[in-house]
């Protein structure tokens, strides 16, 4: 399964949104009334990852957030960051996908670039944010 996920935040905290995008699937997104840019960009490859292993496939799944992807990997620790919970239940739920003999292939692609799939999936992830924003209005 191949996948592009992105977050957005209007405010860091702010509302924010999240997108997981397939070419030949519907997209997965969300959003939150009040969160942060990190938040969004983990919950945007954790929601891959649990969509991935909903369909019982392997994983390839670009992010352009290398904060995010060097978090779920183990690479990086969470230093001061508020919800390291999060943080913890992205990395268990690769683990898992790892030991149930599935490929979970996290890679980087440089944002707002020339990857058409990870444009669709920051266009998503404003979408979600922009609704949140309406909705915190009303």
């Amino acid at each position: 399964m191949n996948l592009w996920t992105d977050g957005s935040c209007l405010g860091n905290p702010g509302p924010g949104g999240w997108a997981c995008y397939h070419e030949n699937l519907p997209s997965r997104f969300g959003g939150e009334l009040a969160t942060t840019s990190n938040q969004m960009e983990l919950r945007a490859i954790y929601e891959g990852m649990k969509w991935a292993w909903e369909m019982q496939q392997d994983l390839h799944l670009w992010s352009d957030s290398q904060w995010a992807l060097n978090m779920v990997s183990g690479k990086w620790k969470p230093n001061k960051y508020p919800h390291p919970e999060e943080i913890h239940e992205a990395g268990r739920l690769k683990q898992q996908m790892l030991d149930d003999g599935y490929v979970v292939d996290l890679q980087w692609v440089r944002g707002h670039d020339k990857s058409v799939q990870n444009s669709k999936a920051d266009t998503l992830a404003n979408q979600e944010a922009h609704f949140a924003a309406r909705i915190n209005r009303e």
